[in-house]
């Protein structure tokens, strides 16, 4: 017990430095959210070097903290306005992300699409900005997140906004499984899209769906095949 409680604060600290470089590095940004992204990869890393520490490319190791900064620092490239508030309203920022999000719905679903935002005046804030203010890591379980991870870092830097807005155009469409949002009153499809009810979209349907959608969109990814 004493040994967990010990790594469990070896990480806090590492991650704690993790964030305060990429900060100094960034003109001092930092916004809660960033340590939601980091954990896992955090975990992930460190979890696979432990493994590796007994084998063959023992003596080849880096430090797996260096490496956590570098994968998260590269996941932050192309999502760091959605942790900068003052970005949120400008035309990268996280409105525009979840309004890019409403009209990919409105192309692939109407119906569904008029009944969230006519019929029930649903604001896609109100479900859709901690998917995005977290990169959907409050919705998911860790081996479901990676797949998600996955399939988001295998397209071209510049295309990974757009893969994780049809990410979460797929959940939306996914959540609708038997009409159950079609069929619901406000607080119903709130507590659906908050995933405060029922299950959770099968996180390879989901990737699958969202490639789907993404080569609808992006003609030049047609022979791509989801990861």
């Amino acid at each position: 017990e004493e040994d967990a409680t010990g790594r469990a604060a070896g990480a806090q600290i590492a991650m704690r430095r993790i964030l305060l470089t990429y900060s100094k590095l960034h003109h001092g940004v930092y916004t809660q959210g960033m340590n939601e992204v980091l954990a896992p990869l955090y975990y992930i890393i460190v979890k696979g070097f432990s493994k590796m520490t007994s084998g063959p490319l023992a003596d080849a190791i880096v430090d797996p903290e260096a490496l956590a900064f570098w994968a998260f620092s590269g996941l932050m490239a192309q999502f760091h306005v959605n942790f900068i508030v003052d970005k949120d309203a400008t035309e990268l920022g996280i409105q525009a992300q979840m309004a890019r999000m409403m009209a990919v719905l409105r192309e692939e679903d109407p119906a569904l699409h008029d009944h969230l935002t006519e019929e029930l005046g649903i604001e896609p804030c109100l479900f859709a900005f901690k998917w995005f203010g977290t990169l959907f890591t409050q919705t998911f379980l860790l081996p479901d997140l990676m797949r998600l991870w996955d399939s988001l870092v295998s397209v071209t830097d510049s295309h990974r906004v757009e893969f994780f807005v049809c990410l979460a155009v797929a959940f939306i469409l996914l959540a609708n499984a038997q009409d159950r949002l079609l069929h619901s009153d406000q607080l119903q499809a709130l507590q659906i899209l908050q995933a405060t009810v029922g299950e959770l979209p099968e996180a390879d349907s989901l990737a699958r769906l969202a490639y789907l959608i993404f080569v609808k969109h992006n003609s030049e990814y047609m022979d791509w095949h989801v990861a």
